[in-house]
């Protein structure tokens, strides 16, 4: 092989190693391979998959990822259950999107859920601090902070959280405040 052509071929080398390294590289900042299992399921429980676009029976143990959703039907009922404990019970007529389940580079999750429509009791354990467990509603963002028990019920227009304990850091068109143990927000 001639110099000039050998130079070429290790410099688009190096060059495809520095491009695949810097993509490995931020590969690694997040991973999106986490699941969720569907831990209870009493009745009419449902799952989209985002490539399916068809709703099929959801029974317990059904492994659940980012982008699926769960619906519950009438007198159904539904409790999502997170790697560390977390647990997300759906009431019935609920739907409830898996909008993002990250883990970190450093270990720590993100797990971002919107409640569409219906009622669900969230319980975080809050055991890693850097952890985030958000609920977005039509209202805003609410996120737990450590060890907390809320409850987000959505008729129509009206929104109603209630803190059971801990607190909830809230994000809306009205501004951001903190919700404290025992506090109801209508």
């Amino acid at each position: 092989m001639k110099p000039r052509r050998r130079f070429f071929f290790l410099t688009m080398a190096a060059g495809m190693l520095a491009v695949l390294s810097t993509q490995l590289g931020w590969a690694q900042d997040a991973s999106h391979t986490r699941i969720v299992r569907l831990s209870f399921a009493e009745g009419d429980v449902t799952v989209e998959r985002p490539d399916m676009q068809v709703w099929a029976e959801a029974p317990v143990n059904t492994p659940l990822q980012q982008g699926f959703k769960v619906s519950t039907g009438e007198n159904s009922f539904a409790e999502l259950q997170f790697e560390d404990g977390d647990t997300i019970r759906q009431g019935q007529t609920a739907i409830l999107a898996l909008t993002q389940l990250i883990q970190t580079a450093s270990g720590n999750k993100i797990n971002r859920l919107e409640l569409q429509q219906g009622y669900a009791t969230v319980h975080t354990l809050g055991e890693d601090q850097n952890d985030v467990f958000e609920l977005v509603t039509p209202q805003g963002v609410l996120t737990a902070r450590g060890s907390a028990m809320f409850r987000v019920d959505l008729d129509k227009d009206i929104e109603r959280v209630e803190v059971f304990k801990g607190t909830l850091d809230v994000r809306s068109n009205l501004g951001n405040w903190a919700l404290e143990s025992n506090t109801v927000l209508l």
